[in-house]
């Protein structure tokens, strides 16, 4: 009896080893498939990235040949709709199946260093919001500093539509336009010389007060050997708004400005927007084109009061910042540039010269 209990006993033992045994394997087998699930989802994941790394590596030949199309442009013909870089473009996409554009994102009104006078004495007052002011929006940018995105730094201060339709953080600080406290400001925050920035300024305001623009070619001697190289070419002396680009818009509100005394500012605008979709302006033909009052007992002439006239350090022809935008089947890419000065090439020629700022990836 205890001989059949004890065989009971281990057959019922046998039973559960070979249980375990088959749940082992059960396991076992899981993991296995388990394992070999992950590794194939692995190695999908993997193909799937190198083929988009693929994708975007052919969108970024893209945009670096669209950056060469720039460059090779003649380096004192002005950027406008008729430039042959948009006939290139136009062949870059029929070759690739890529959508491309090319927009220049800094002839607006740069917000890092907009005087507060072309607030308040022109209709860019009219889209502050309601309890805010050109003092505030002033006082706000000394204190809290500059921004990237106009949208996101100024939406407390201005309406949607301005910031997005007219405003810019691009464009860099012109010496002869920018507010001067902001200047300053950018001077100190690029050097660390908060005394050197207070000489800065005050020579600024010199300028200023003599009614004297700084040229491209004296800004190295204005702005000292010793900074010149640190601040250049954030700090510049280039028209930074191309008229050729410039929304209307902004465009009539500087021809307004008061202090600019233009004769018929409306009348001037539309003479100006007509003419340069049909044609590249010269930087001559706009100061040109545009009249300036003189008084009846003014001593200057009409030529010396434009060469006085800072509007003409606003409007130029050149485009300072361009955004390249390529859109491919599902991927896309957008790299900013910046025009920085032109170099020399073996032959002595002047050669185009720009810098990528900002790419963003779709990673």
């Amino acid at each position: 009896m205890a001989k059949q209990t004890k065989d009971a006993a281990y057959k019922k033992e046998e039973g559960a080893i070979t249980l375990t045994a088959v749940l082992v394997l059960a396991l076992a087998c899981f993991l296995t498939l388990s394992v070999a699930s992950l590794s194939m989802a692995g190695k999908n994941q993997l193909r799937a990235f190198n083929r988009s790394t693929d994708r975007v590596l052919k969108l970024q030949e893209a945009a670096d040949r669209v950056l060469t199309l720039l460059t090779e442009e003649e380096p004192d013909a002005p950027d406008w709709q008729g430039s042959s870089f948009f006939a290139g473009i136009t062949g870059i996409e029929e070759e690739t199946g890529f959508t491309i554009l090319l927009e220049d994102i800094s002839s607006r009104f740069n917000l890092n260093s907009l005087n507060k006078k072309m607030i308040t004495e022109t209709m860019v007052n009219n889209y502050m919001l309601s309890g805010t002011g050109a003092d505030a929006f002033q006082q706000d940018r000394a204190d809290r500093g500059f921004g990237l995105d106009p949208l996101l730094r100024w939406k407390e201060y201005f309406e949607e539509e301005f910031l997005s339709r007219y405003a810019t953080c691009t464009g860099g600080w012109n010496i002869n336009t920018a507010d001067e406290f902001s200047l300053e400001a950018v001077f100190a925050e690029i050097t660390g010389d908060e005394t050197a920035a207070e000489l800065f300024h005050e020579k600024v305001r010199e300028k200023r007060k003599n009614l004297e623009l700084v040229t491209p070619e004296k800004l190295e001697e204005f702005i000292g050997i010793q900074h010149f190289s640190q601040v250049y070419p954030a700090i510049h002396a280039f028209p930074e708004i191309n008229l050729h680009f410039a929304p209307e818009w902004v465009l009539k509100q500087l021809l307004a400005y008061p202090a600019y005394k233009v004769a018929d500012p409306a009348g001037t605008a539309e003479l100006l927007i007509s003419l340069r979709d049909s044609r590249g302006l010269s930087g001559e033909e706009i100061i040109d084109l545009i009249p300036i009052k003189v008084d009846s007992d003014a001593t200057a002439t009409e030529k010396r009061l434009k060469e006085e006239n800072r509007l003409f350090a606003w409007l130029g022809n050149t485009t300072l910042f361009w955004r390249i935008s390529i859109q491919g089947e599902t991927l896309s890419i957008i790299r900013e540039v910046a025009r920085i000065p032109d170099t020399r090439g073996m032959s002595g020629e002047k050669e185009r010269q720009y810098r990528i700022i900002r790419e963003e990836l779709p990673w």
